[in-house]
């Protein structure tokens, strides 16, 4: 059999919200809170709660429980205290106000386990001033403690809101109605709660007006039946006190066929209607009143008369069923216990009143009694706060000085961020993806990122994480002849002209063809690069001669270089020479007469190493004028 536990709302000692509990050997436990199970006829007392004060006037309260009989938060429609009975930070002024008869409910936020909206209207003794209004606790706030959120506190609704709201789940079975009745008018509000928010109202003139012109007049309860087709409401004090009961449509939220039940004339003059309740068959309604002649009205809405009157202890006022299906009755005139009808969907003295069934031990009760969905049906999960985890990568961590990089955040759950970057220039960012973060001095740096959302902080720390390369070796640019030599030793270089690449110009030197502005990327051994540049280059080389000319073959050649007249002269000389590329000679040959008037000649250079060479010949022509010839060949 399933057992369900009401946490009731006493004065200086309040009790916890409606909920499923699990049973262990026949006792509930509810964290620090403990009483046994309803069916051996005691609720469970929550101790140590908070909405007690000095005021007199202390009536409505509201509390909500998960499934398992935990408590998750309470209020008096003033103030609201979280599970430990502290104040939620955000949680003072929301809006309702001590007094009043139902000054809060309690709804889960559909589509969203971990919030709740609070409903409250205000009292008379502030004239209704503040309406009804509505607020929103998120249960992971405050580090899973939940707190009022911030921007969703006391959002107003409708003015001179009467003591009354009741509330009720909507056809779809998702949904909720919250209703209310707008004082000194016939008018009712329904709005429905979805997962898109408070829908626009339902409005319903039905009915007399209420109340006699007094705020006072306000007071009193208002329910719907469990079956969600009926409300009834009492305007409990005033010249003319009356209980009413009204048709609704949990679909559309129309409200109509508005019927008086009970008037001042009866039970009798001096009477004031407060408490109403529902049998959980629907068929029953009860009533409350107190004053000179205090009863329990019990009503059978299918004979639509009184079936039972019973008297009842003075101070009788709030009652509430509960998901034991037992209807509860505070006794202010005998404050430290409570009343109960145990079996409220029979008829007449079956119903089984039994006045002062339960001590309080020692706690005291005031009006009210908490304010729920009276369709016993409970769902709400414990609140599955996700904590923040905190998680970075870089574009590149292996870089040379002088880089920027950019990081992604890789984060779950978050919705700030801070960054600090050891070394890198900014070293600080609140960013979600930070870009540009430049390291300009070699070494190895962490990197830290702290995530944060509602429920905490994580924080992830990489340590050595960035590397900055050394620095590498300086580079220049010399000129030898027409040669331009870098520094040795680098794993890569390129050559430029003007600014642009010159294509296979790729070792340390690179012979001028042009002249013009050279400068050259020399790449280490860790893939850094650092620059040279010489300018004015005037690169000298020529191609031809004056006196006559030459051309030479093979190129590339092995062994022996032929050199071969396109022209006949008549030299007395001819002087050979071979230089490399660093402008050093590597041979000389000086050719006599005899091979002068050859038309071809060769001269062996099997002995020099593979590489880049240039040949220069000069000839000394009878009329005394040398002439010159200098080009290029590869040796393989």
């Amino acid at each position: 059999m399933r057992k369900y536990v009401l946490i009731l709302s006493i004065a200086g000692a309040y009790y916890s919200a409606p909920a499923l509990a699990q049973k262990q050997a026949n006792l509930w436990y509810f964290g620090e809170y403990a009483g046994l199970d309803f069916n051996s006829g005691a609720p469970v007392l929550l101790t140590n709660g908070q909405t007690h004060n000095s005021t007199t006037n202390i009536e409505g309260c509201a509390t909500i429980s998960d499934s398992a009989g935990q408590l998750l938060f309470y209020t008096d429609g003033e103030t609201v205290y979280n599970h430990l009975h502290a104040l939620m930070p955000n949680g003072t002024n929301i809006g309702g106000g001590q007094s009043s008869s139902q000054s809060s409910v309690i709804l889960p936020m559909p589509g969203d386990p971990n919030k709740y909206y609070i409903f409250t209207t205000d009292d008379f003794i502030h004239q209704l001033n503040n309406g009804l209004n509505y607020s929103i606790v998120d249960m992971c706030l405050d580090g899973g403690n939940g707190d009022v959120m911030l921007g969703f506190k006391n959002i107003h609704l409708m003015d001179t809101a009467s003591e009354k709201v009741a509330v009720c789940r909507h056809s779809n079975g998702t949904d909720y109605w919250v209703v209310s009745q707008k004082h000194f008018t016939n008018i009712f509000y329904a709005w429905q709660v979805s997962a898109a928010g408070i829908i626009n109202p339902v409005v319903s003139p039905v009915g007399p007006v209420h109340g006699d012109g007094s705020a006072a007049s306000s007071y009193g309860e208002m329910k719907i039946s469990p079956d969600h087709s009926r409300i009834a409401l009492v305007d409990g004090q005033g010249q003319f006190p009356y209980a009413e009961i009204l048709d609704f449509d949990n679909t559309n939220g129309s409200i109509s066929n508005a019927d008086t039940l009970l008037s001042v004339t009866y039970p009798g003059p001096a009477v004031w209607y407060y408490g109403v309740s529902f049998s959980p068959n629907s068929r029953f309604l009860y009533f409350a009143t107190s004053g000179f002649n205090p009863r329990i009205v019990q009503y059978d809405l299918v004979l639509d008369s009184i079936v039972y009157d019973i008297p009842c202890p003075p101070g009788t006022i709030g009652i509430q069923l509960a998901t034991d299906g037992k209807i509860y009755c505070v006794d202010a005139g005998s404050p430290g216990t409570i009343s109960v009808i145990n079996q409220p969907d029979l008829s007449g003295a079956a119903c089984n009143y039994v006045p002062q069934a339960i001590s309080l031990n020692g706690a005291n009760v005031s009006y009210g009694l908490p304010e729920f969905l009276d369709d016993f049906v409970y769902s709400n999960t414990t609140p599955a706060c996700a904590l923040p985890v905190a998680a970075l990568a870089a574009s590149d961590a292996t870089i040379c000085p002088g880089t920027c990089i950019n990081f992604t955040n890789l984060s779950l759950n978050a919705v700030s961020y801070q960054w600090s970057f050891q070394g890198a220039t900014p070293d600080t960012s609140t960013d979600v993806n930070p870009q540009n973060i430049c390291y300009a001095v070699p070494g190895t740096y962490y990197v830290t990122l702290s995530a944060t959302n509602a429920n905490g902080t994580d924080l992830q720390t990489l340590n050595n994480y960035i590397t900055v390369y050394p620095q590498p070796a300086p580079q220049s640019i010399t000129q030898s002849g027409d040669t331009l030599f870098a520094i040795a030793g680098a794993m890569m270089y390129q050559w430029y002209f003007n600014g642009n690449l010159i294509g296979g110009a790729t070792d340390y030197f690179y012979i001028a063809t042009a002249s013009g502005d050279y400068n050259v990327v020399c790449v280490d051994d860790n893939g850094c690069e650092v620059e040279a540049a010489i300018f004015n280059v005037i690169a000298e080389i020529q191609l031809a001669t004056s006196s006559g000319q030459w051309a030479i073959s093979p190129n590339p050649v092995w062994d022996k270089i032929t050199i071969q007249k396109t022209k006949v002269t008549s030299e007395t000389a001819m002087d050979i020479s071979i230089y490399n590329m660093i402008g050093a000679s590597v041979l000389a040959v000086c050719l006599p007469t005899a091979y002068c008037l050859l038309p071809t000649c060769s001269t062996d250079v099997s002995n020099l190493p593979p590489g880049l060479y240039y040949i220069e010949i000069t000839s000394s022509p009878p009329s005394g004028i040398s002439g010159q010839f200098r080009t290029k060949f590869v040796k393989q």
